[in-house]
């Protein structure tokens, strides 16, 4: 290797130190974009919602998301799952375990009230 570099130009060099930083740039990036997908936890919460009956309820559900976006993420989870239109959401503040990165909603085996 050192006997390739003493055979390269100036200009030659300067290519290959900066092709060299570039990768390595990408390589730091990659590793701190996935360090952050990892901060998403399991958080359980619940739900207040109205039925299309105008029914008041409540769901309990457990969502994958960063601290600071859980409830947004636990009423669009209820929406989805049909049971009516989320009013409120409230979400444990301590989290139950890392989740996956594909990972959004999981139902909880408690009743619906």
């Amino acid at each position: 290797m050192a006997t390739l570099l003493s055979r390269m130009t100036g200009r030659q060099r300067s290519i290959c130190l900066a092709v060299s930083a570039f990768a390595l740039g990408a390589w730091f990036w990659g590793c701190r974009a996935e360090s952050g997908a990892s901060a998403r936890r399991w958080f359980r919460c619940s739900c207040s919602y109205v039925s299309d009956f105008d029914e008041p309820g409540s769901a309990p559900i457990d969502v994958c998301a960063e601290s600071r976006s859980k409830s947004d993420i636990a009423a669009a989870c209820t929406r989805n799952a049909g049971v009516g239109v989320p009013t409120s959401c409230r979400c444990e503040a301590e989290p139950r375990g890392p989740c996956d990165p594909n990972d959004r909603c999981r139902a909880v085996d408690e009743p619906r009230r």
